[in-house]
């Protein structure tokens, strides 16, 4: 059974379309018009055990959006997904205790940040397997957004 199996995945935002100028914006309070921004476009994908995965990407590709499509933050638009045997957006108790989603500069470790471009030994310390308090293993996936250099 796949550890991750993603099929047809899409997600869709609406956004302000915001117009330029002083007038336009006290127009805009009263008559907003949107726009369709497609995040995610019908994403398959299927992740074994033990396979490491990354996401790859220009900025607005949907790494971020389809990372949290697969932590249950967002919910789809279609398609379907399958994350340790649970559907994400489903946040039940048991998937939250397997599958967490660090953003960013975000982290804090023990009071102190990671630096700005971690470094592989740091990135592969953060992805090895862990213990909880009660001994149980807790694994962790990682995903960088930041650019390699």
């Amino acid at each position: 059974m796949p550890t991750i199996k993603i099929k047809n995945l899409s997600k869709t935002y609406r956004v302000y379309q915001k117009q330029e100028g002083l007038i336009a914006s006290v127009r805009g309070l009263f008559h907003r018009e949107y726009r369709e921004v497609q995040a995610v476009k019908d994403i398959n994908l299927t992740v074994e055990e033990g396979e490491f995965v990354a996401f790859l990407g220009p900025n607005g590709a949907g790494k971020t959006t389809t990372l949290k499509l697969l932590s249950g933050v967002i919910n789809p638009d279609e398609g379907s997904v399958n994350v340790l045997g649970h559907v994400p957006w489903e946040r039940e108790n048991e998937y939250r205790r397997k599958f967490a989603l660090v953003m960013g500069q975000k982290i804090n470790c023990g009071g102190t940040c990671l630096p700005w471009n971690p470094s592989a030994s740091i990135n592969i310390s953060i992805a090895s397997p862990k213990k909880n308090s009660s001994g149980r293993e807790m694994n962790y996936v990682t995903c960088s957004t930041s650019p390699i250099y």
